[in-house]
């Protein structure tokens, strides 16, 4: 498990560790690398050589949905998880929480999903 220092915009280099050395099964990014109105939108918050095939790779940024890091990941072949799941998931079940209703998550994931893609265009 690997955790940025406040500020960092990056990995740091870790004595001993390289990412040929180390099993990557997940990589889930909870920086606002990525982001569209961040000033380091393109940076990336891992080595690419960690992203290998099969790796699961998850980015809490929704905005835009296809982030640098996803966008890598998709064509090195790790599976991706967008970030809007994250949100689309945290609504639904405060929204259960508070009605004591179950919502048409389909029907929301559909909604923000035009929304956002709405809003990416914009920019």
């Amino acid at each position: 498990i690997f955790a940025l220092p406040a500020g960092a915009t990056s990995l740091p280099a870790l004595p001993g560790i390289s990412a040929g050395a180390v099993k990557t099964d997940i990589i889930i990014q909870t920086t606002p690398l990525g982001m569209s109105s961040h000033a380091d939108a393109n940076t990336l918050p891992v080595s690419e050589a960690f992203l290998k095939k099969g790796t699961v790779v998850f980015d809490i940024v929704y905005s835009p949905m296809m982030t640098p890091l996803l966008t890598l990941a998709k064509k090195r072949k790790c599976k991706i998880v967008y970030g809007y799941r994250m949100l689309l998931h945290q609504a639904v079940y405060q929204f259960q929480w508070f009605t004591g209703k179950k919502p048409n998550v389909a029907a929301w994931e559909k909604i923000l999903k035009s929304d956002l893609a709405g809003k990416n265009r914009k920019r």
